[in-house]
């Protein structure tokens, strides 16, 4: 199509998208008023026209409603005019550099660049509300520009890949990337600090539960945000701890004897007695933690609340969590009872 024509059907249109101010007209209202009247029912959307003319969508407007003797001037801007330059490589190279070196960056997006360009036009309109002469080209316009560079055709459909990427090298800047949230790595960790944790949580760690450890304990320790890092750092460990004859958790440990849930139901008594008397003796709360912990599946944390959950889904009194305060509180006893498991789990591999 014609760019007169074209123009000459943009102004129809926009006279029926935006009735009180057409020349301001939104690209939607444009679309939707053309498709309710048949005889513009072949006119491409607002950006395919604004493609086209190599034009904002703003200017498209502004030519549009222009006098018609002015309009061919217009146009020809893509072949170089008092108002608007040849667009050129050189004239994108200078637009890039003097928006970048405005915003003080090495990596222009284009939205960046759209913004920058906007500040220099409205400072520019503020110092000469009288001209008209505008040099810097819209982002769609530099696009067009490379994409020819490119592909050899600026038709409808052709990809506008690379495009941008291409302008920031005519203008030897730095191609804008998306920045990434910075996470400590670590690669390597210390078998001497997994041992530490193993023999004090009687489990293996998970990477944040283990660099909270090694906080406690002052030594620097990023997380290991790697999955298949952390599962070789773990099986190292476990060959490790068995050349050293010592016990390694990698299946859940078998549920509470039948013995054990014998003796926890002869030494617990029964429920109508106190829980000041069931509770005093600080064997019988071991006995009862132990049971706990050994039927914590591999990795899994002993934490205060999983032992109170715990406790709630068993058939025989089970102290609950402020019954242990007296002995010294939760950590205390679960220390003891881990380390007592320990040493029976020793007992067991040296016999």
């Amino acid at each position: 199509m014609d760019d007169l024509l074209l123009l000459q059907y943009v102004q129809e249109v926009s006279k029926l998208a935006d009735p009180a101010n057409p020349r301001q007209a939104r690209q939607t209202a444009f679309d939707a008023a053309a498709k309710q009247d048949q005889r513009f029912a072949d006119l491409p959307l607002a950006r395919d026209i604004a493609r086209q003319l190599q034009r904002s969508w703003r200017d498209v407007l502004a030519f549009a409603h222009a006098p018609s003797r002015g309009q061919p001037a217009s146009l020809s801007g893509r072949l170089g005019t008092d108002k608007q330059p040849l667009i050129t490589g050189e004239s994108i190279a200078y637009a890039l550099k003097l928006v970048a070196h405005r915003l003080q960056v090495r990596e222009l997006s284009e939205r960046q660049y759209e913004e920058g360009r906007e500040a220099l036009r409205a400072e520019h309109q503020r110092r000469h509300p009288r001209s008209e002469r505008w040099w810097l080209p819209t982002g769609t316009q530099i696009r067009v520009h490379t994409q020819a560079e490119i592909h050899g055709t600026t038709a409808f459909g052709t990809s506008f890949a690379d495009t941008w990427h291409r302008a920031l090298e005519l203008a030897e800047l730095t191609p804008h990337r998306k920045r990434t949230r910075q996470q400590p790595l670590t690669t390597s960790v210390s078998l001497e600090l997994l041992d530490q944790f193993y023999e004090t949580h009687g489990v293996e760690p998970t990477p944040e539960r283990l660099a909270t450890f090694a906080r406690k304990q002052g030594v620097t320790l990023g997380v290991v945000r790697n999955k298949g890092t952390w599962g070789k750092i773990l099986d190292a460990w476990r060959a490790s701890r068995r050349k050293r004859s010592l016990p390694v958790l990698t299946e859940p440990p078998p549920p509470p004897t039948l013995a054990e849930q014998r003796f926890a139901a002869q030494t617990i008594g029964t429920r109508s007695r106190s829980s000041k008397s069931k509770w005093g003796d600080p064997e019988k709360c071991l006995q009862i933690i132990l049971m706990y912990l050994r039927q914590i599946p591999a990795g899994k944390y002993a934490t205060g609340r999983d032992y109170e959950r715990w406790a709630k889904e068993q058939r025989f009194p089970v102290p609950c969590i402020t019954s242990l305060d007296r002995h010294g509180g939760w950590d205390k006893l679960r220390v003891i009872a881990h380390k007592r498991m320990i040493n029976d789990a020793k007992k067991t591999s040296a016999s």
